[in-house]
C-alpha cells in the first residue's frame, strides 16, 4: 500500500513571490556609545583610595609617642607661649578670631 501526497493542496493558498531583503542601515556606521555618571566616577574612586589605604604598610609611631607623652609631662613643657597659641588656635577654629 502507498500513499500518494494530496495534489491539489496548494492552490489553497496563494504563491507569493519570493523577494530579497533589502539592507536597512548599514551598521558599520554605527557605534556603541557609554557614559558613567560622575556619582559611579565618585565612588569607584573612593574604592581606589581605601585599597590603597589597606594596602599602604603599617607605620609603628609608638616611640614618637612615648617621646610626646614624657615632654608633655615634664612641669617645664607647657609655658604660657603654648597656652597662648593653642587658645588662639581654638578661637580661630570657632571663627572668633
Amino acid at each position: 500500500m502507498s500513499i500518494d501526497k494530496i495534489n491539489g493542496i496548494n492552490k489553497i493558498y496563494p504563491q507569493s513571490e519570493v523577494k530579497p531583503l533589502k539592507p536597512k542601515d548599514k551598521v558599520a556606521n554605527k557605534t556603541d556609545n557609554i557614559s558613567i555618571s560622575d556619582e559611579a566616577k565618585e565612588l569607584a574612586l573612593r574604592e581606589k583610595y581605601i585599597k590603597i589605604v589597606k594596602e599602604a604598610p603599617e607605620i609603628d609611631n609608638s616611640e614618637k609617642i612615648e617621646e610626646l607623652k614624657s615632654k608633655i609631662n615634664k612641669p617645664d613643657y607647657i609655658t604660657q607661649k603654648i597656652i597662648d597659641d593653642i587658645a588662639k588656635k581654638i578661637a580661630e577654629s570657632l571663627g572668633l578670631l
